[in-house]
């Protein structure tokens, strides 16, 4: 809510609106599992994960104590089931949940996943195929000329000629 109290306004990133919709404030995360999400709600990490000192992200519990913690931060690499080392994600699919995970990204009909594991669009008048890897033209759009101007109930004359 704005200070006159007359809008609403969007509270900034890990944030969201009190109970009075009149401050905003992260939710209060009171377990070493959880994380302040963008949206200001408390968000389970992945398993093996903890929150960082921020309570903004989660970081491999390895690393919390380990000398030899590796960091995976790259977009196509995730933590090894030891954390001791980083692991490439294969072909179409990038990091995920603090590179925690390989997946792809959910393209829309005009979108290709691409190598990277992102979605790239098609262009104008272009769609993904079945396999959602590869553009192809889109069926043109269906156009509907009318030569009747006039709307005819059944049972009435129209003043418009017929073509033959």
């Amino acid at each position: 809510m704005s200070n006159d109290l007359r809008s609403c306004i969007k509270c900034p990133p890990y944030t969201k609106a009190d109970s009075t919709n009149r401050v905003c404030q992260p939710d209060d995360c009171r377990s070493s599992y959880l994380y302040v999400a963008e949206n200001g709600y408390c968000k389970e990490c992945p398993e093996g994960f903890v929150s960082d000192s921020t309570n903004n992200a989660c970081v491999p519990r390895y690393n919390t104590f380990a000398d030899d913690a590796v960091t995976c931060n790259k977009e196509r690499e995730i933590y090894a089931d030891d954390f001791k080392t980083c692991v490439a994600c294969p072909e179409f699919t990038r990091a995920f949940d603090f590179n925690s995970k390989c997946a792809s990204e959910k393209c829309s009909a005009t979108e290709i996943l691409n190598k990277e594991g992102k979605c790239t669009n098609c262009g104008p008048n272009r769609k993904a195929d079945a396999t959602g890897r590869i553009c192809e033209d889109a069926p043109a759009p269906l156009l509907l000329n009318s030569l009747n101007t006039e709307t005819v109930w059944p049972g009435e004359e129209t003043n418009e000629e017929t073509v033959e």
